[in-house]
């Protein structure tokens, strides 16, 4: 009896020894500046960021830049200025020593036909979808990004072409939520919620291909692990797309 008592004794102290604290010392890296400039029938908007340690708070620090649009021609356009579709622009931005070039075809227009939500049974569970459709823009190949923003936030975004819809409506859902989801209202799923009178408004970008590249392989790139396709030159990460964009607003009731 004794014996198993020491048995046991000194298993609980193996087990008990064989916990310990990890240090996770993350290694500093250089930097990587990223860049995000859209040129849209309203103009051009950019946002310039580098990449900090794992250790830090934010993901991205926003920093300073300057940068240069330029059109065929090689002459000036003003940020305010209105492009041209079917024209290339071309994008300087130096940060420092570094100087990073890009170039974007602008495209033209799309349309929004229609926006809706529906619930959907799928194994045994209610999924709400948003679905929408888009006019394809006949005789060229398109390329499209789209952002579905809640109350001024981007809530999904993504990619899609006009393969196997050319020329006609283009349709595309969006899973948001299950019925479930949104009645638990658990804390840790509200960048997955839904809720009753949000506001949503989903832009419609038209983009060329390297646009387009980019937006799938980033979004490839959060599951595998590398780093996507940038369509500047000089050593940053980014995208620089010119395209029209087509918006349309709505308001979710969940009763509906």
């Amino acid at each position: 009896m004794k014996k198993n008592i020491v048995l046991t004794v000194l298993s609980v102290i193996l087990l008990t020894s064989c916990e310990k604290e990890l240090d996770l010392n993350y290694h500093s890296i250089t930097p990587v500046d990223i860049i995000e400039a859209t040129l849209t029938q309203s103009g051009l908007s950019i946002h310039v960021s580098e990449t900090i340690n794992m250790d830090d708070s934010l993901y991205h620090k926003t920093v300073a830049a300057d940068y240069t649009l330029t059109d065929e021609q090689g002459n000036v356009v003003n940020a305010e200025d209105k492009p041209s579709e079917g024209k290339t622009y071309y994008l300087q931005v130096r940060r420092g020593e570094h100087i990073y070039t890009a170039s974007s075809v602008m495209q033209p227009a799309t349309t929004i036909d229609s926006c809706s939500f529906n619930w959907q049974k799928i194994g045994g569970q209610d999924h709400l979808y948003f679905k929408f459709t888009v006019n394809d823009i006949k005789g060229v190949d398109n390329y499209f990004y789209y952002s579905m923003k809640r109350n001024g936030k981007t809530y999904k975004w993504g990619t899609f072409t006009d393969k196997g819809y050319q020329d006609g409506l283009i349709e595309r859902s969006v899973s948001c939520m299950t019925r479930e989801t949104y009645e638990d209202n658990d804390p840790e799923d509200q960048d997955k919620i839904l809720h009753d009178g949000d506001q949503i408004t989903l832009e419609v970008y038209t983009i060329d291909s390297k646009a387009y590249d980019y937006w799938y392989s980033l979004n490839l790139s959060k599951q595998q692990g590398y780093n996507p396709l940038s369509n500047f030159e000089g050593g940053c990460q980014g995208v620089f797309m010119a395209g029209n964009v087509t918006k349309y607003s709505t308001v979710f009731h969940y009763s509906e």
